[in-house]
């Protein structure tokens, strides 16, 4: 679980929306978990980098364990589940590159 967040937030802030998702399957096949980071684009690449960043602290502190979770700070976020809670989907007129865009499909779940 923390090796997706880690490799959500090396991408995310590099790229125009600010924001990664992405899926892994447990070792035994049959246990998934899905990871969103995202940060406000008001914000530089390099704040945004420090902003979620300096939420994985909080991951180990208060949500290790725990089947999901939700980590809010006032310019990124970091969510982790065992259940989609978005929907991919290509962005308009990209339909030759998958491109992640968010659809929320569940209530936002706190640690």
């Amino acid at each position: 679980m923390l090796a997706l967040i880690h490799g959500l937030i090396s991408r995310a802030p590099y790229t125009d929306l600010m924001f990664a998702t992405d899926e892994i399957v447990g070792v035994n096949g049959n246990q998934y978990g899905y990871g969103l980071v995202q940060c406000s684009r008001d914000i530089s690449s390099d704040g945004c980098s420090n902003c979620l960043g300096g939420l994985t602290n909080d991951i180990t502190v208060y949500c290790q364990g725990r089947r999901g979770w939700h980590i809010l700070a006032p310019s990124c976020r970091i969510r982790y589940e065992e259940y989609p809670f978005y929907e991919k989907s290509p962005a308009p007129g990209r339909a030759d590159k998958e491109v992640d865009m968010i659809k929320p499909v569940y209530n936002q779940l706190h640690c």
